[in-house]
């Protein structure tokens, strides 16, 4: 408990809340525009911008040119953890659920 507690005492704080937008703008129509507003600032080509969890919205991350978004291999992570279960299958039908909103239906084959 101690070693949770201290954890908690850690934590960064969120960022302040972000204003609200103006009437009849929402975050869908905002996130178009700030590609033009960074290009804007001087941004130049090749530069890719990422919103934090891939759902656009108030912040969003720069990546200059030469410089890769980051990417977690989520399976190898969960491998590497607990080798046991299929993750590959676990992760395959959460994937299809996902694309498809229906679960995946078992293969009688196997």
């Amino acid at each position: 408990m101690l070693e949770a507690y201290a954890i908690w005492e850690r934590k960064v704080p969120l960022p302040p809340p972000m204003r609200d937008l103006s009437p009849g703008l929402r975050w869908h129509q905002v996130a178009h525009l700030i590609r033009d507003c960074e290009t804007d600032k001087g941004h130049g080509p090749g530069t890719t911008f990422s919103f934090l969890d891939h759902v656009p919205g108030p912040y969003a991350v720069e990546y200059p040119p030469g410089r890769p978004e980051p990417h977690l291999d989520e399976r190898k992570i969960h491998r590497d953890m607990d080798p046991q279960p299929d993750w590959g299958g676990i992760f395959d039908c959460r994937d299809y659920y996902i694309l498809n909103f229906k679960p995946l239906e078992p293969n009688p084959e196997t």
